[in-house]
C-alpha cells in the first residue's frame, strides 16, 4: 500500500488545465485509488460510482468525458 507519493503540483495543474473541477476531482480519486492499491483499479462501473460518490448516470458521463 502506498503511504506517500510525490505530488508535482505544477505538473498536475498543467496536465489538468482543460478539465472542469468535477472532472479533475474524479481523476484525482482514480489516481489516489491506483496509488492506494499499488495497482490498476478494476474497470467496474459500480466501483466507479462508489469511488466518485455518484449514481451510474453521472459515472458514465464522467468516464466518457475523462476518456
Amino acid at each position: 500500500m502506498a503511504e506517500y507519493y510525490k505530488f508535482e503540483i505544477a505538473n498536475w495543474n498543467e496536465g489538468t488545465a482543460d478539465l472542469t473541477l468535477e472532472q479533475e476531482a474524479a481523476y484525482l480519486r482514480v489516481v489516489n485509488a491506483i496509488r492506494l492499491a499499488d495497482q490498476p483499479i478494476t474497470f467496474n462501473k459500480f466501483a466507479l460510482c462508489g469511488l466518485w460518490r455518484c449514481n451510474e448516470r453521472k459515472a458514465n458521463r464522467l468516464l466518457s468525458e475523462l476518456i
